[in-house]
């Protein structure tokens, strides 16, 4: 098979196979590492999520006790809201203290990591006609061609 410049195809693919081998050894290798990388995160996001639902039901709880609270005392309609949390102590420290020490250990930042590596990687993979999903595998995306009039 020949292109317009008369020259065989084979001739000019056999002498870019070996540039062609190493790219795919390349591409195979960043995409075992990203793939490394992710599953690594993952285990740790998923402890971290499962903390954060258990942070997160306990507040619901300590909300509905204290909804529960408010509607069974006969002076809660004459109350502002500051005095009813004021009387609810318990309730309103541990709520606090659970959101404090959610915020200090960084539970959203370590929840969300992985996704934000993913989103980074597919920024910088665009470039090169690249994506990756949620687990590090690449994506290869077809190139671009130029339009008609520009060439």
């Amino acid at each position: 098979m020949e292109n317009g410049n008369n020259t065989r195809l084979d001739e000019a693919n056999a002498s870019c196979d070996g540039k062609i081998d190493v790219v795919r050894d390349d591409l195979k290798f960043f995409e075992r590492r990203l793939t490394e990388v992710m599953e690594h995160m993952q285990p740790t996001a998923s402890k971290w999520r499962c903390f954060f639902l258990l942070v997160i039901l306990s507040i619901f709880f300590a909300i509905i006790y204290l909804g529960y609270l408010c509607f069974s005392d006969p002076s809660t309609p004459m109350i502002s809201f500051y005095e009813l949390l004021e009387a609810q102590k318990l309730c309103t420290i541990g709520v606090a203290v659970i959101v404090l020490i959610m915020t200090i250990l960084g539970v959203h930042k370590r929840v969300v990591a992985p996704r934000i590596i993913v989103d980074r990687i597919k920024t910088v993979l665009v470039d090169f006609c690249l994506s990756c999903d949620e687990e590090g595998k690449l994506i290869i995306k077809p190139t671009p061609r130029p339009h008609k009039n520009l060439a």
